[in-house]
């Protein structure tokens, strides 16, 4: 019940300009030193959560890298075990590789299966295929690597990089095993093998 004089319900009888009520309101904000405390924390967080955002994109292309290294064994397999020509078909305005089989005079498309084509996802990009003893401009955006069925392959240097090109993998051709060494960072051919 409102005491004398109080028409707010205060049991205090003060009215709102009184100093204890200005302080009751002080109160009920934040001080320079409570937001400096959230912002603080916000920081951390942030810290903490931006690195494991690099270490995705990271490892999304070391996935790639592996998968690229893996059609580029599974293609020299193929030409050797089906007696055929082969080629993996690199395209650098759409960032897609896919398996090919020479039929006759040209090469075809090999889409069965696991064959299909592949389109890097976004976040990691072919910047730069080098073939050994092939001539290239900077501009090449259309890169072929040919396999033989004596058990060849070209020697090559396939670069994938993240957007930003501060993560980088090399992917190296081994011409008569067909294995790929899989490299940290841009790794080009051996000089000898590179025409300019």
């Amino acid at each position: 019940m409102p005491g004398p004089g109080d028409l707010t319900g205060n049991p205090k009888g003060i009215g709102p300009w009184h100093p204890d009520t200005m302080m009751e309101a002080r109160r009920t904000g934040f001080t320079l030193l409570e937001l400096l405390a959230v912002l603080l924390v916000i920081g951390i967080i942030l810290g903490l959560t931006l690195p494991r955002i690099s270490s995705v994109t990271r490892a999304n292309l070391r996935t790639q890298a592996r998968l690229l290294s893996g059609s580029i064994r599974l293609t020299y397999n193929l030409a050797v075990m089906n007696k055929k020509n082969f080629r993996i078909a690199f395209d650098l305005n759409q960032q897609s590789y896919q398996i090919e089989v020479r039929n006759g005079n040209e090469y075809v498309p090999v889409t069965s299966g696991i064959l299909q084509p592949r389109t890097l996802p976004d976040g990691v990009w072919i910047r730069q295929v080098l073939i050994a003893d092939r001539a290239c401009d900077h501009d090449c955006l259309k890169e072929y690597l040919y396999f033989s069925p004596y058990g060849y392959v070209e020697e090559a240097a396939i670069y994938l990089t993240d957007d930003n090109e501060t993560q980088a993998y090399t992917l190296l051709t081994q011409p008569v095993t067909g294995k790929v060494l899989i490299q940290d960072g841009h790794v080009g051919l051996p000089e000898r093998n590179r025409r300019h």
